[in-house]
């Protein structure tokens, strides 16, 4: 359920004469997005009624049509769109000044989805915000969003008051299904907002120290949604709809550590058993309850198998319980899926004809199985096969048991040993009884492993400059040259096979093919091998092809709006081996912002020598990021040097982080010191110096290994500064063992920020 929820066109998308003939009605009431242009009239007409007339859902309606419709014509002029949507959030009451607030994170949440490769490669101070939203970091999309989130869930109770059928005309769906579920209009926003920034979601969890913690955008969005989720869910019990209570614990256990959700669900699920949504709760349980850990790092399989009957008896009582609903004919199928006897294989893609064929068996909840061994003939396709055609197609030569105990649900691992075979091709299958008739899987390949048996193997050289490789059959007991073996190079492009090459391998074992890439089939005697091969060929002594490049350069890497690029480049072509200058060639360099859209041309003609030179000079407007001077001719492009574009200036102090012990024990004090001093020496007095501090823990899977703690501190006169960390609070926690990093930086009373180093300890 949301807002509008047209299907709509791709952004760009154009209106012309003809299109406009279209017969099917396009007005504010049934809007055609196919027509952005035209949707965009009739809203802003609607518009100005509304506002005469005080119809807020007109008003809504409009404000939706108005922001799509111009989302799908271009994201250039938005200035005007963000006003519209501020001044009915201030302007309107609730429920809908709360609307307007998401509909605005929704129009920031396109802009910033539209090249957010380009906005998250900005580091920009927070403030001032730029007018434009295209010169923003991601980072301050992120803020702005998460701050209109707040906003618009920052009375929930009010909103609780408002039927989900006030807003119905401006929700799309069948409004009397999602009532059961999102009753008020508390609970369309709330679920609006947590979809709106769970992208934004930082993993980092605090580590407990003592003192506040310094929130990065991503733990205030964590922060954000678990606060409006809990808020939501304490309305929802209030209210005893079990339905929304039962949306809002999913939501919930998404924000909590994957360790921990399944108690969360199955806890919940106890709660509001009574009624048929809480069955739910056990779908989710049921895909996350392999999710468990211990600390030395290996798979409990005795918690995983003891975990999984567990639910399974709660799921069966469920089922029971609630039969007839949709929610236990569906928990019902999770269930028989949980039960079902599967076997799966892992063997070797080949085996030489003195091997022992041995195959890795897994087994789910069947006691005894069956593994059968077929001959299959050549002509089995590889990935359009199943069991039922193994079994038809090919020569079963033995079967062996596998005895697994257990009560289903259950697994086990098996080792199945056959004897040598010939040369060939075979598969494994596995059943439930000794002949055929119980296939497992359904008959599916998944329920099967096809390999090959050969004494054969290839190697090939790795000479790129070489049009013909050679290509060694060696055998696979000794490594030796295999002579007199057939060798086909085999294309099949556009799904027709054709043989380019038929030669026989020399005395030492090889012939030589073409590069490129090919079907490779090996015949001697009996022994067949179909394999494939790719070898790339680079002439670099080609007379033919030529073409111009050029490198170019620039007289800083970093530069200040309102700055002069000044640049040189040298043009040249490569032919074969040999590079020769480009003299009086005309040349096109362009300036290119960090939105790569060209801000500014020179045409330039090289000299005697291949030469050019010339400036740009950088708006003092400008986007700030990664700038770059591009080289062209004839839209060609030549060669590129990127420079960033930043408000810079030259460093009047540095920070330096004291030598420190290398380990503490529990319970210690944690102290680090430093200084913040200007080059000349001179301490810098009541910096404000921020420190942040990542952990690691010692199991490489744990799921803290990006908790941090941050906070801040003081110079002294002397420009001195002291972390204190206590670790009494890390007794008990998961951050007693591990290892954490401090960083800190220092922002000088006059403004200026300065990064220190970092330091280690555990």
């Amino acid at each position: 359920m949301t807002m509008d929820g047209k299907r709509h066109p791709r952004p760009g998308a154009k209106e012309t004469a003809a299109t406009e003939q279209s017969t099917k009605p396009n007005t504010f009431t049934a809007p055609d997005f196919a027509f952005p242009k035209t949707v965009c009239e009739n809203a802003e007409k609607a518009m100005a009624d509304a506002r005469k007339a005080g119809n807020n859902i007109d008003m809504m309606r409009a404000a939706i049509q108005i922001t799509i419709a111009n989302n799908l014509i271009s994201h250039e002029d938005v200035a005007k769109r963000i006003q519209m949507l501020d001044s009915l959030a201030s302007a309107m009451p609730a429920p809908y000044n709360s609307l307007a607030q998401l509909l605005e994170a929704h129009l920031y949440k396109e802009i910033y989805s539209s090249d957010s490769w380009t906005f998250d490669r900005r580091k920009l101070p927070m403030t001032p915000l730029p007018e434009d939203p295209k010169e923003w970091s991601g980072d301050m999309f992120k803020a702005k969003i998460t701050a209109l989130v707040k906003s618009a869930t920052a009375d929930l109770a009010a909103l609780n008051t408002y039927p989900i059928t006030q807003i119905a005309p401006l929700l799309t769906g069948y409004v009397e299904n999602y009532g059961r579920a999102y009753p008020t209009v508390a609970a369309f926003v709330t679920e609006d907002a947590l979809g709106l920034i769970e992208d934004y979601e930082s993993n980092t969890s605090a580590i407990p120290f003592r003192g506040k913690a310094d929130k990065s955008i991503g733990v205030d969005v964590a922060e954000t949604r678990c606060k409006i989720c809990d808020e939501m869910l304490a309305l929802a019990q209030k209210d005893g709809n079990v339905p929304c209570i039962v949306n809002f614990i999913i939501s919930r256990s998404d924000m909590i550590p994957a360790a921990q959700q399944y108690d969360y669900l199955l806890e919940r699920y106890e709660a509001y058993k009574s009624h048929p949504a809480a069955l739910r709760l056990l779908t989710l349980a049921a895909g996350i309850r392999q999710y468990i850990y211990t600390r030395s790092g290996t798979s409990n399989e005795e918690a995983v198998l003891a975990r999984s009957k567990q639910l399974c008896s709660i799921m069966e009582a469920a089922v029971a319980a609630h039969h007839g609903t949709p929610e236990a004919n569906h928990l019902g199928s999770v269930l028989c899926n949980m039960k079902a006897q599967k076997v799966s294989f892992t063997v070797q893609d080949q085996y030489l004809s003195t091997d022992s064929i041995k195959v890795s068996v897994d087994v789910e909840n069947i006691n005894t199985s069956y593994i059968h061994l077929y001959r299959i003939p050549e002509d089995l396709d590889d990935f359009r096969y199943n069991v039922e055609q193994i079994i038809e197609d090919g020569t079963e030569l033995c079967a062996i048991p596998v005895k697994i105990d257990g009560t289903a649900p259950f697994s086990g691992k098996a080792n199945v040993v056959f004897p040598p075979q010939g040369y060939g091709r075979y598969a494994v299958i596995a059943t439930s009884t000794r002949d055929t008739s119980g296939l497992l899987n359904d008959g599916m390949s998944d329920s099967s492993a096809i390999f090959r048996v050969s004494d054969m193997q290839i190697l090939t050289s790795s000479d790129d400059n070489a049009p013909e490789k050679l290509l060694y059959v060696v055998s696979g007991k000794d490594m030796s040259p295999m002579p007199n073996v057939i060798v086909k190079c085999i294309s099949g492009q556009y799904g027709k096979k054709e043989t380019k090459l038929k030669a026989v391998t020399n005395l030492d074992g090889y012939v030589r093919v073409p590069a490129g890439s090919w079907d490779i089939e090996l015949r001697r005697g009996k022994d067949f091998l179909p394999t494939s091969i790719y070898t790339s060929y680079y002439n670099s002594n080609r007379t033919s092809g030529d073409r111009a490049f050029a490198t170019v350069l620039t007289d800083r890497s970093i530069y200040r709006p309102g700055d002069t690029i000044g640049f040189t480049a040298v043009v040249y072509s490569k032919t074969g081996r040999n590079v020769s200058l480009l003299p009086r060639q005309k040349v096109v360099m362009t300036l290119h912002d960090g939105n790569r859209m060209m801000r500014d041309s020179l045409e330039c003609v090289t000299d005697e020598h291949g030469r050019l030179s010339g400036k740009f000079e950088i708006p003092k407007s400008g986007v700030l990021g990664s700038w770059s001077v591009r080289a062209s001719i004839e839209k060609t492009s030549l060669g590129s040097a990127y420079v960033d574009v930043a408000e810079y200036k030259t460093p009047s102090f540095y920070v330096e982080i004291d030598e420190t012990k290398d380990s503490y024990s529990l319970g210690d004090t944690v102290r680090i010191s430093g200084s913040v001093k200007t080059y000349s020496g001179m301490p810098v007095a009541k910096a404000a110096v921020k420190y942040d501090i990542s952990y690691a823990s010692w199991w490489v899977w744990d799921d803290d290994n990006n908790a941090s703690y941050g906070d801040e501190t003081t110079t002294d006169e002397q420009g001195r500064f002291t972390v204190e960390l206590p670790t009494d609070e890390l007794r008990g926690t998961r951050f007693c063992l591990g290892s954490y990093r401090l960083k800190v930086e220092a922002t000088s009373p006059t403004g200026e920020t300065q990064e220190g180093g970092s330091r280690l300890f555990s």
